[in-house]
């Protein structure tokens, strides 16, 4: 997260409120909270695995209500999308079986989410 904003560190009071990323949570997966030092600004960040058929309709869902980011990698290896709305940006992201949501104030377009997705896809584990 340095490397991203050196202004961001971990949020000891985080509690996802993205509605993807509450859904992550709800998936049994995963979910973090970065906050902005000086603005209050919460990156939240959520990963879990699904099985196929939850996964497709994730995937559709993002297809309909967002728009594909293809820098963020190559389908069908690599699923990416992006939406700006109510104020902040959210990068929905699936590779294998893993569903990845990343949600800020913070994010205004694809690329500000570049690094932090490039980074998360990083660390995990083959599926």
């Amino acid at each position: 997260m340095y490397a991203f904003n050196p202004n961001f560190g971990s949020d000891p009071g985080f509690s996802p409120s993205g509605p993807r990323v509450v859904a992550v949570v709800d998936e049994e997966g995963t979910a973090c909270g970065w906050l902005n030092q000086t603005s209050g600004d919460v990156i939240e960040i959520g990963v879990a695995m699904l099985p196929p058929g939850a996964l497709e309709q994730r995937k559709n869902e993002a297809a309909l209500a967002s728009h594909a980011v293809p820098t963020y990698g190559t389908p069908p290896e690599i699923d990416g999308y992006f939406i700006q709305a109510g104020g902040g940006g959210e990068a929905q992201v699936f590779r294998g079986s893993y569903w990845v949501v990343i949600d800020s104030a913070a994010l205004f377009e694809p690329g500000d989410a570049q690094q932090l997705v490039t980074a998360v896809l990083a660390n995990l584990p083959a599926s």
